[in-house]
């Protein structure tokens, strides 16, 4: 059995919560300055004080009541854990959090969004560094395959010595963890609710957002994945690219011989516009505007993917396995470009 499919299963055991239990996700009281509530609400920016800090019940204006009730409305109380990220699982991602601490792992923080703490991992290279990767998942707070993902994808790199010899990985499992702990897409911010993933280019983004865009500025990564799920991708998983595709189309080649599903045709939407415009089996090119991939590739990242697995073509855990399997393809034929 190849290193790489050794370290897969090590991440799905924990993935799918076969781990011991242990200390759950640290969630903390947000001590920055309260959102001002959406615009439509007449609530004014001190009932959002009022609700930040806690107040309750007669302690609250009427404004501010209907405020939290708009607010509860869009962010229910999450799920029960049940030990798998399928069901946006904070506790198997703060298991996760302190494994790797307690593996003498770089855990970096980054603030937090909403009082749940945002979380970068760092591995350096443990030899000479010929590349360096960035990996995001949970970007999209209801798309949690990108969460489990990234999360069984340090445990594989950890297991794995070859590939972690020349490359520099930096990892942000979820990258708006209170939409990930509640199952939502958007995001919650002073002008209502918008989409992480079309404002990275915007000039005042939500807190998240600006955290993600500083770590991975700061790293100045090669390769940049962004992990998510489509449901558009009928016949497989597909990465929309930003850069040279001669790499990725190598790395795809060899998911392909694996038999990892991939999209191949071109996918419309119902008005009949194109939404994606294939390159290659699992490549696709996008007009969406203002992703995490735009900011990097502007950056000066070399390729920068977004990297949807379909919901469609198959279930939650081979998406996710599928997807780490797919991050390696990826990491293996850029280090095939790179000098020794």
């Amino acid at each position: 059995m190849p290193t790489y499919a050794v370290g897969l299963w090590v991440g799905l055991v924990g993935i799918l919560g076969l781990s011991s239990l242990g200390s759950a996700f640290e969630r903390s009281i947000a001590t920055g300055s309260a959102p001002r509530p959406p615009r439509s609400d007449r609530a004014t920016a001190n009932d959002a004080v009022a609700i930040a800090s806690g107040a309750q019940g007669a302690s609250l204006s009427a404004s501010a009541r209907r405020l939290l009730q708009s607010f509860e409305a869009h962010f229910p109380e999450p799920r029960l854990p049940k030990g798998t990220m399928a069901e946006n699982d904070v506790f198997a991602l703060g298991r996760a959090l302190d494994r790797w601490q307690g593996a003498g792992v770089v855990v970096r923080d980054l603030g937090q969004q909403g009082g749940y703490a945002i979380r970068s991992i760092d591995l350096p290279a443990t030899g000479r560094e010929r590349l360096r990767v960035a990996v995001v998942g949970g970007l999209h707070g209801n798309e949690p395959n990108g969460v489990a993902a990234a999360v069984g994808f340090v445990d594989a790199v950890l297991a794995d010595p070859a590939l972690r010899r020349s490359t520099h990985f930096r990892v942000v499992p979820a990258a708006s963890p209170e939409n990930f702990a509640k199952g939502s897409r958007r995001s919650l911010t002073s002008s209502g609710l918008v989409d992480p993933n079309r404002v990275f280019l915007e000039p005042d983004p939500p807190f998240h957002v600006r955290a993600v865009r500083a770590e991975l500025g700061e790293f100045g990564p090669d390769l940049v994945v962004d992990l998510h799920a489509s449901g558009s991708m009928e016949e497989g998983h597909g990465a929309i690219l930003r850069g040279d595709p001669a790499m990725p189309k190598r790395a795809f080649d060899r998911a392909l011989g694996e038999g990892i599903p991939l999209q191949r045709s071109e996918v419309r939407r119902k008005d009949g516009s194109l939404r994606y415009r294939p390159l290659a089996p699992g490549l696709v090119e996008s007009t969406n505007g203002g992703t995490l991939k735009d900011f990097v590739f502007e950056q000066g990242a070399r390729w920068a993917l977004t990297l949807e697995g379909s919901t469609k073509r198959v279930g939650y855990a081979e998406r996710v396995a599928d997807q780490i399997r797919i991050l390696h393809h990826l990491v293996e034929a850029a280090l095939d470009g790179k000098p020794n």
